[in-house]
This record gives structure tokens, C-alpha cells and sequence, in this order.
């Protein structure tokens, strides 16, 4: 320990009278400076070359050549604590809230994200996971397609047809050009006009493709005439359209119905695997169930049926006679041959269209779309063909 109270000696061995000191006070944290001016000279002395009486012990600290302290200001460590519990790499305090570039944990309180979401801050950033319908960089803001405080109901634009929680666009946002909409499935769906595809119904398909993705050719074309036939064999038929001999394997079909400004559509799983037995029902019967259905319809009296769905088929030239229920509809009883004539598709139990009294032979027949509004379900006796001017038979398939 050097005396500060002996006479320093300097230069020529001479003595000169000692001048007073001012005695080193001691802090406590700080870097003590100690001067001693000696024959003009400052002598600098650190903490590490005094005792500091009452410090306790204290750490080193180097001082300054100016005798100013140092900027670190603990003597234990070299950094300090930020009063969130993030450590900053500098010792200052994180003014974020986040995790620091020293990558120590911590800096995610519990209002963080609002409330809304998962903090991490394990990074240098503060990130934040939000919740479903929840969105912004700390979860404060509604997602896309929901409003509200809780962020639960659907903005303007977008539906929930579904109930399951989840906003999408809704058919006022995402218009079909030639088709309907459909979002009751919780998303907006386009049911396109036959000859339209695209997933708004924008594309028309080529000439003689028709349905879903325009992916089903024609097989027959017919354009029926206005009052009374006879077809009991199928070279009476006047198609203006027979490629029924060209199609090759085939694993869906349809039949296209229109009638002036309204048509119908109606697509299924094969019945049959001779193309030649999809048109007019003249030398052959088909009773029985069909799978798959579906019904793209632009008339007001049918429903679409967007979901493949069980039916069946009357197609024969007999005469018939009600079912067990006492009305023609989708259970009538077949009886003696080409006499009269039914081309029914019914789904569901309903009547999809009919054409009728095509082996009769005496006055208008039986036509519609849907299940006749007045008398048979199935337009029997109905009389209805001169009542269009447009009456146009189409089928089509889908090879494989």
C-alpha cells in the first residue's frame, strides 16, 4: 500500500516541505481516483492501487486517464438487466419488449398479442402466431373476411353457409358469368351453363362438348317437332345429331332438355355401356335405378342438385299405367308395347323432365322440365309440346 502521508521524492536529493493532500473519499461502485501533485506532476492512482476503506470489497473497475468513471456501472458483471427480464446485449434495457440481439429469453408479456395469439421471442423480434380470424403484427386486427369485436361475424363480401366458424367469399364477391352460384357449402361454388366451364363459368366449350370442365361430347342431337309422333323403332327418330357409333367406352351420361329460354341438365353414372341405347327409347326399356346424379337446371319449376344423388329412369315405348300410389310419377307400371311411350329422369323421386306419348301417334305429346305444376307429376297426358317453340333432345357422354 503506498503512504500518501510520506514525502515523495523527486529529481536532486533535496528536501522540500511536504505539501497537504486531499484525502481519496471513497464511493462505493465508482472508480476512486486518487491525485497526488507532486513537483507539478499528477500521479493517478485506481481503486486497484487504493484500499477503499467501508467498500466492502468491492470489484475493479479500470479508471479513466481523466479520472472520470467508466461506463460500466456494476462491478460484478458487464452488462445489465432490462426491467422486463430481456438482456441486452449492450447492458441497456430492451426498449421493444422482445428478445434482444443477445438472444437471451423472455420479452413476451401477456398482453403481447392481444390477447390473440402465441408470443415467441425466442429470436431477435418478438413475433406473434395469432388465432384463427385474428391477423396484424401483434394479433389486433380481424383476418380477411371477418369483423366485429370478437372478430366472429362475416365482412361484407363473404358467407358461412356452412356454420362452421369460417368466413369465405361469397357468391356477391365471386360472380359466375354464365352460371349460378352456390355457397351453401360454406364456400362459393359455380354451377356453370352446359356449354360454359371455368371456375366462373367464363370459358364456352368447344362445339359438341358440353358439362362439368366441358369434359362430355355429344352422342344424339334432336330437335322435336311441335305436335303428333310415331317413333316405334329407332330409324324413325330424326336426329340431326347421331355419333352414337363413334363413342367409345364411356363411364357418365347426360341429357340436355331445352325448351324456348329455360333447359335442363341431368348427368349420371352409366346405365348402360351401348351408346347406341342413350337415345329415344323405342326398341328397349330401362326401369331401374340410377347413382350419381346430378342437375345443372335454368328453369324456375327445377331445383339444382349439386350432390351426386340417387333416381331413376322410365324409359320405354309402352303404354303404362299409375303405381301403387294412384299418380304417374317415378313408379308407374309398364304395359303393352309401343303404344304410347315415357323418357322419364326422375331424382330423388322427382321428376326431372319427361318426354312423353312419342309412340302414340295422335296429337301433341308430353313435355317438361321438373315435376309438372298441375296434373301427373310426370306430365303424363300433359299435351304440352305445342306450347314451345324451341324443343331441342341432346345426350351426351364422357368417355373414358
Amino acid at each position: 500500500m503506498l503512504d500518501l502521508t510520506s514525502t515523495a521524492v523527486f529529481g536532486p536529493r533535496t528536501h522540500r516541505p511536504r505539501r497537504p493532500h486531499r484525502p481519496a473519499t471513497p464511493r462505493v461502485g465508482v472508480a476512486l481516483v486518487a491525485s497526488a501533485q507532486l513537483a507539478g506532476c499528477n500521479l493517478i492512482f485506481g481503486q486497484s492501487d487504493l484500499e477503499v476503506a467501508g467498500s466492502g470489497g468491492g470489484g475493479n473497475a479500470p479508471a479513466t486517464s481523466s479520472g472520470a468513471p467508466s461506463s460500466s456501472t456494476d462491478t460484478s458483471a458487464t452488462s445489465s438487466t432490462s426491467s422486463s427480464g430481456a438482456t441486452s446485449s449492450s447492458g441497456a434495457n430492451s426498449s421493444s419488449g422482445a428478445t434482444s440481439s443477445s438472444g437471451a429469453g423472455g420479452g413476451c408479456s401477456d398482453d403481447a398479442c392481444s390477447g390473440h395469439g402465441t408470443c415467441d421471442a425466442s429470436s431477435t423480434a418478438l413475433v406473434c402466431d395469432c388465432d384463427p380470424r385474428f391477423a396484424g403484427p401483434r394479433c389486433e386486427a380481424c383476418d380477411e373476411g371477418y369483423e366485429g369485436d370478437a372478430c366472429s361475424a362475416c365482412a361484407d363480401g363473404f358467407q358461412d353457409g356452412d356454420d362452421d366458424g369460417t368466413c369465405l367469399r361469397g357468391c356477391d364477391s365471386a360472380p359466375c358469368d354464365k352460371g349460378f352460384c352456390d355457397e351453401s357449402s360454406g364456400a362459393a361454388v359455380c354451377t356453370c351453363h352446359p356449354t360454359f366451364g371455368g371456375d366462373d363459368c367464363s370459358i364456352p366449350c368447344e362445339a359438341g362438348t358440353a358439362g362439368r370442365g366441358c369434359e362430355l361430347r355429344i352422342a344424339y342431337g334432336l330437335d322435336l317437332p311441335p305436335g303428333s309422333i310415331d317413333w316405334n323403332v329407332a330409324a324413325d327418330v330424326p336426329y340431326d345429331i347421331d355419333d352414337a357409333a363413334s363413342v367409345g367406352a364411356f363411364d357418365r351420361v347426360a341429357y340436355r332438355l331445352i325448351l324456348d329460354d329455360e333447359e335442363v341438365w341431368v348427368e349420371m353414372d352409366a346405365f348402360t355401356a351401348d351408346a347406341a341405347q342413350l337415345g329415344v327409347p323405342t326398341d328397349w326399356t330401362f326401369d331401374m335405378p340410377i347413382n350419381g346424379a346430378l342437375v345443372i337446371s335454368l328453369s324456375e319449376n327445377q331445383p339444382q342438385i349439386a350432390s351426386p344423388s340417387e333416381g331413376s329412369l322410365e324409359f320405354w315405348s309402352n303404354c303404362y299405367a299409375a303405381g301403387p300410389d294412384g299418380a304417374f310419377d317415378d313408379d308407374d307400371e309398364i304395359g303393352p308395347d309401343d303404344c304410347y311411350g315415357s323418357m322419364q329422369v326422375h331424382v330423388g323421386g322427382e321428376t326431372v323432365f319427361a318426354f312423353n306419348r312419342f309412340a302414340q301417334g295422335a296429337g301433341a305429346f308430353d313435355l317438361g322440365i321438373g315435376p309438372s305444376p298441375t296434373g301427373n307429376p310426370d306430365w303424363t297426358f300433359a299435351g304440352s309440346s305445342a306450347s314451345f317453340e324451341v324443343r331441342r333432345l341432346e345426350v351426351y357422354v364422357r368417355e373414358e
